[in-house]
């Protein structure tokens, strides 16, 4: 697409000769091919409940203020004095801040207003940059008189808005956003829903247990094993011979009627008179 072919809104129509050049160039080099200012509102996306942003970091910022090359002298840009607007974002100067994304090149245009520093009763600038994916500043421009540099301090209030929602959305929770996870997939042949009368509460896996009984390996098949009565004395008997006095002997022998009568204390044999209370 050729210059002529690129239509520019009121807000830089007023641009000439090299300026008008650079701005055309900068927005191929954005890859929308078309003027940001022209791109219908409804396709703008408000940055703070953005589920998606590039990434960009103090460093991309900082890159591209301070180690950017002018497009007019192919030197540094060095604007070390527009990193003083971040007190322009901290005192809330920013405002309207959205964003579009492009589905071809995945770039990612940034506008918002942002006041001016000298007459606050002045209409609002209007800055604008592109980001990459990976947080790389292409180009940015501002309708203030420094704007054609592209580093004003509007254009840097703007990255610092830009920084501070990349930095929120990346701390956020699964919980502060929409549903980050799918509905859990259904079963065929199982309600999703019921009356409460027709539900089991019962525990699952006793209910599993009770419909599938388990069976000892060596008594599977087998009919019930029955134990005599003699065979169950002689166990309490050699139970109460194991050991010699009653504080060793096992305390399963105390409730047995004729076993418990070693267990009583001492005082109960001696005879002694009830007490007067």
């Amino acid at each position: 697409m050729s210059h002529t072919d690129i239509m520019l809104s009121s807000d830089v129509g007023h641009l000439e000769g090299i300026h008008k050049n650079r701005y055309l160039d900068k927005v191929k080099l954005s890859g929308f091919q078309t003027d940001p200012y022209l791109i219908p509102p409804e396709k703008f996306m408000d940055l703070t409940k953005a589920d998606r942003l590039p990434d960009f970091t103090p460093h991309d910022l900082y890159q591209y203020v301070v180690n950017g090359i002018s497009p007019y002298t192919g030197a540094d840009l060095k604007a070390y004095k527009s990193l003083d607007a971040y007190q322009f974002f901290v005192a809330g100067w920013v405002t309207s801040v959205r964003y579009f994304c492009s589905d071809c090149g995945g770039n990612y245009l940034v506008m918002s207003q942002v006041h001016h520093s000298q007459a606050l009763s002045a209409p609002k600038l209007k800055p604008w940059v592109v980001v990459k994916k990976d947080g790389t500043v292409l180009c940015g421009h501002c309708t203030c008189k420094a704007g054609l540099g592209e580093v004003c301090s509007h254009i840097t209030a703007l990255l610092y808005a830009l920084e501070s929602a990349v930095r929120h959305l990346e701390a956020r929770s699964c919980t502060d956003g929409r549903r980050q996870w799918g509905l859990p997939q259904e079963k065929s042949g199982k309600d999703l829903f019921g009356e409460g009368s027709s539900i089991d509460f019962s525990n699952p896996a006793k209910r599993c247990s009770e419909q599938h009984p388990r069976q000892h390996p060596s008594s599977a098949g087998k009919g019930n094993v029955s134990i005599s009565t003699e065979a169950v004395e002689q166990f309490y008997r050699d139970f109460n011979n194991a050991a010699e006095t009653p504080s060793k002997k096992s305390g399963l022998l105390r409730i047995l009627p004729q076993y418990c009568q070693q267990f009583q204390p001492r005082v109960l044999s001696l005879g002694l008179p009830s007490p007067l209370t």
